[in-house]
This record gives C-alpha cells, structure tokens and sequence, in this order.
C-alpha cells in the first residue's frame, strides 16, 4: 500500500502551488480511518505500507512499479487514479 504523508508539501505543489487546489477537502470522516486502513493492512495482512516525504502515493507506486519492471517482475496495481494508468504495459 502506498500512501501520502499528512501534512507535508509534496515536490509536484513546490513546483505548481495551484496543483490541487479546486479539489474539495477531505470529508473529515475518512481522515482517520486512513491510519486504521494502514494498521489493519500491515498487522493483519502483513501488507507492507510505503510512504515518502515529499512525494504522492501514485509517485511512490510509479517508482516502485518500474523498479519492479525493470527486474522482471510482474506488477499489478489497484487503484482508483486514473494518473496510473500511464504505467500499463504490454504482457
């Protein structure tokens, strides 16, 4: 699972500080289940939770992703971003 850190500015806002800024907030609903999503994932599942100051999850998956690639290793990737989408390769 990768997630974004709270709170910190990421590369992508330093360099175009309107990036994101018409998307509506958080519902202050969902924010704490994030940390119950990742607990529940790493203690349960023993799904490893990745994060890195700095930059966005799809950031983080989009390295790793390609990393793993570049290993011939088979990657699969759930997600919601359509940004990710980029990353799809032929068999």
């Amino acid at each position: 699972l990768a997630f974004d850190l709270e709170g910190g500015s990421t590369k992508r806002k330093k360099l175009f500080p309107e990036y994101k800024a018409n998307r509506p907030p958080k519902p202050l609903d969902l924010i704490p289940q994030f940390e119950l999503v990742k607990r529940a994932a790493t203690e349960a599942f023993g799904i490893p939770c990745i994060e890195a100051q700095g930059y966005e999850a799809d950031d983080v998956i989009a390295t790793l992703s390609t990393k793993a690639l570049e290993e011939n290793v088979n990657v699969n990737i759930l997600s919601g971003d359509k940004d990710l989408m980029q990353l799809v390769t032929p068999m």
